[in-house]
């Protein structure tokens, strides 16, 4: 049986304890290699004990597990939230988190949610190799962008690109069809790849395709893009924007 070392991240004992104990009863292949009841130790135990999974409740203190993820430069594991609280959601799975386990956790509902971290790992054992293979063919005249995400590996033609936002360690493509490619590299990692005068950061969250740029409007620090889109831009930017839409870049 194949081991996932996991990590539990919760500022309240008895939360551990009890996660400990149901996956210890319901889940032999989860391994728990360490326990945090703060955000900086949790921050060391990734760091040293590199676990395939961490259960990371949302209020940690004064502080939310979504603080945690923030301070890491990479993210190699799964994460499966427990809490008590309903209305983040949303906000665990744009992180692409697994699951959201309400306290009290079901047996069941533990079950499952590690029942999908098996998947999950054995897509992106699948998806590497197709990255493997992708990487090793002739390289062709071609702009396309190979894009790693949990959903897969998507390759997208910069073209088709509207703009990018980049939010802490992830970044979202928006595309012209009005589909969006949520990526585990920061806005950061794609500026090589994406340079003017094609693209522009035009914001500490934000890269536009200069070609989908409709109408600046600099009382709002505003871009308004075909097809709707509205993005900031910084005002520490917009020298640079008008030369390079005006070709002097």
């Amino acid at each position: 049986m194949e081991k996932y070392s996991a990590i539990i991240i919760d500022d309240e004992k008895d939360a551990r304890e009890a996660l400990s104990s149901l996956i210890e009863l319901y889940c032999p292949e989860v391994e728990i290699v360490g326990e945090a009841n703060s955000i900086p130790t949790a921050k060391s135990l990734i760091l040293t004990r590199r676990p395939a999974l961490i259960f990371l409740d949302i209020s940690i203190g004064e502080t939310l597990g979504f603080d945690l993820l923030q301070q890491l430069e990479a993210i190699h594991f799964q994460i499966i939230f427990t809490t008590a609280h309903s209305e983040y959601a949303l906000r665990a799975f744009r992180v692409n988190a697994v699951d959201y386990l309400l306290k009290p956790i079901e047996p069941a509902q533990l079950v499952a949610a590690v029942e999908k971290v098996k998947n999950n790992q054995l897509s992106t054992t699948l998806n590497q190799q197709l990255a493997q293979i992708h990487q090793s063919l002739p390289k062709q005249d071609s702009k396309q962008l190979t894009i790693n995400s949990a959903d897969g590996i998507f390759i997208v033609d910069p073209d088709e690109i509207v703009y990018v936002r980049g939010e802490g360690n992830y970044s979202t493509f928006y595309l012209k069809d009005e589909s969006t490619v949520i990526a585990s590299k920061n806005l950061g990692f794609f500026e090589k790849d994406l340079e003017p005068p094609v693209f522009f950061r035009c914001h500490q969250s934000f890269m536009v395709n200069t070609s989908q740029i409709k109408k600046i409007d600099s009382k709002e620090g505003i871009l308004e893009l075909r097809g709707g889109a509205r993005v900031s831009f910084s005002a520490k930017k917009k020298e640079d924007l008008l030369r390079l839409l005006n070709g002097e870049y």
